[in-house]
């Protein structure tokens, strides 16, 4: 009998067609059940976010690094190159600010404004909320937001320094002829909101709350250091902490009831009416560098000798109490913090690293790098000499 060799294949044919489409379906259902686990995760996880993390920073801080442990850069930076240029992170893009010039770029490396405004000795300070650029020692005072727009505020006396908090508002210490100095807060749009002046100490800095509801100031007089806090609305103190022994030069609030003041010797923690609350003491070493942009925390630089020699960087909360440190045989060339990420320039590589001081990741090849900022969103953008690249870790 001849076998029908056409009906066989066809048979063939059609039993592999079924079985393809079997495992098909089997994969897709495997793929269903993956996404749904996925999804679920996710909103478990949002849940259990209670502090202001969104889900991908949480996971981020759980798992570090990634599978393969290398980082992926995600953004280029390209800026006009002046030797005077200062940098700042602004919700993962870049300013850039020069006695020449100024350039934002927002978090895609697209340059959204730019200008030829002078500032004689450049400044900036950033946040959540926008930037604030001044000329030290100047007049020149400007407001800058993500999108690039400027406001230009007209300072009628030398600026000594200005402080931006999370949603804008911007507190500009300055000079004031028959007074020790004056701070005037601004809101986001520019306009005056608060002013108080100086008439026992001569003011050395002023920072902003994050309610945009009071504002601290620092003063040095013959009596020692001043730190005062006042309410909008109230030109009554709400209090004042003072110290004769010591020398602040800088203040910061690091949360709503938190205000850190740095001294070359240590740092004093108060609340938000200035009544003390804790220190941390530098112990005899140099204090090299330092930022009071942590959520909650302070971070210092110290090195046992000016120059050289053992240093290591110190995570301080609060209470005065140590949340992480490293010790190093090499130079820290810079340190930068937004919210709960550190950012740190050696030598030849940068790292960022937790509040805890835990490394979260690091680039090796960066000889070139001037300065590492970090990002509120666990990221890290390296600074050369005419560009930068920004790293999702």
């Amino acid at each position: 009998m001849k076998k029908d060799t056409k009906s066989s294949k066809t048979k063939k044919t059609k039993k592999a067609e079924k079985e393809k489409s079997s495992l098909l379906k089997k994969i897709l259902s495997v793929l269903l059940v993956l996404a749904v686990l996925a999804a679920v995760a996710y909103i478990v996880i949002d849940a259990m976010v209670d502090d202001g993390r969104t889900v991908a920073e949480v996971i981020k801080e759980a798992v570090g690094d990634n599978a393969d442990g290398e980082t992926v850069s995600s953004t280029k930076f390209s800026f006009d190159a002046y030797s005077d240029n200062v940098f700042e992170e602004l919700n993962g893009g870049l300013i850039a600010v020069s006695a020449s010039a100024y350039q934002v770029f927002d978090n895609t490396g697209e340059i959204v404004g730019r200008g030829t405004k002078a500032f004689s000795n450049p400044s900036a300070d950033s946040g959540p909320g926008g930037a604030v650029l001044w000329s030290q020692g100047g007049k020149d005072v400007m407001l800058v937001s993500e999108n690039g727009a400027t406001k230009a505020i007209d300072s009628e006396n030398s600026v000594i320094s200005a402080d931006i908090n999370d949603d804008g508002y911007v507190a500009v210490a300055a000079e004031q002829s028959g007074y020790k100095g004056i701070v005037t807060v601004y809101d986001p749009e520019g306009e005056a909101a608060y002013k108080w002046f100086s008439g026992s100490g001569y003011l050395m800095d002023a920072a902003v709350n994050n309610s945009n509801t009071g504002m601290a100031a620092l003063t040095i007089s013959d009596n020692g250091s001043r730190l005062v806090a006042y309410s909008f609305g109230s030109e009554e103190e709400q209090g004042a902490y003072t110290e004769s022994e010591n020398v602040y030069f800088d203040i910061g609030y690091i949360s709503e009831n938190r205000i850190c003041a740095v001294s070359e010797s240590k740092a004093v923690f108060v609340n938000g009416k200035c009544e003390y609350n804790a220190e941390y003491s530098f112990e005899g070493w140099y204090l090299k560098d330092y930022s009071l942009d942590g959520n909650g925390y302070a971070v210092f630089v110290l090195g046992k000798y000016r120059t050289g020699g053992e240093n290591k960087i110190v995570s301080v909360d609060a209470s005065g109490s140590v949340k992480g440190f490293v010790e190093l045989s090499g130079e820290v060339r810079s340190v930068s913090v937004r919210g709960r990420y550190i950012a740190v320039t050696y030598a030849d590589s940068v790292a960022l690293y937790n509040s805890s001081m835990e490394e979260l990741g690091r680039v090796d090849d960066a000889a070139g790098v001037e300065k590492a900022l970090a990002c509120t969103s666990g990221n890290l953008i390296a600074v050369s000499a005419n560009g930068a690249v920004e790293y999702d870790f």
